[in-house]
């Protein structure tokens, strides 16, 4: 399965400040006289995130086709029309693999006999990967503090500066 690299790394390395991506390859393999279609996934980030991650977090589960296998949460990428099915199919199928960190960054392979399969499986695997960005950006917060003040709240001590403001404009105003 060679294929073409983008920059100046092997497809597969690791060792330089990139963004991290999810390397995708698909091709024919022969099987006993028979060409089956086989798809490789592989994460790549940075080598130190990548040790630290198999290292302490490897067997976290990144998908699991139990969770959904009656359907994917709110914000999820919809599948297109024609692969809905063959994924509804593939998610309840025994053939359907869990992906952990490990088996992410590692190379995980999946040959099979329906391209639809093939489909399905990248579709998932680009949901695993999600989840590893999620997790890694997690796992590298580890040892720090942040403060959240909610979601789209407004700023209190700046609104009420604001607001004394205005009144002091006003009664200035006035007077």
């Amino acid at each position: 399965m060679a294929g073409a690299s983008s920059g100046s790394r092997a497809p597969w390395g690791h060792g330089t400040m990139e963004s991290p991506k999810l390397i995708i390859r698909k091709a024919l393999v022969d099987v006993g006289g028979k060409m089956r279609p086989i798809i490789q996934v592989k994460a790549v980030v940075d080598a130190d995130q990548a040790a630290k991650l198999n290292d302490l977090f490897g067997a976290e589960v990144l998908f699991k086709r139990a969770v959904y296998a009656q359907g994917f949460p709110a914000g999820t990428p919809v599948p297109s029309p024609g692969m809905a099915p063959a994924l509804g199919a593939f998610l309840k199928n025994d053939a359907c693999p869990e992906i952990t960190v490990k088996t992410l960054l590692a190379g995980q392979k999946l040959q099979t006999n329906s391209l639809w399969d093939i489909v399905a499986f990248e579709y998932i695997a680009k949901r695993a990967f999600d989840s590893l960005c999620e997790f890694a950006t997690t796992a590298s917060e580890l040892g720090t503090e942040k403060i959240y003040n909610g979601d789209g709240t407004a700023d209190i001590f700046s609104f009420r500066a604001d607001t004394l403001a205005e009144v002091a404009a006003v009664a200035a105003a006035a007077a």
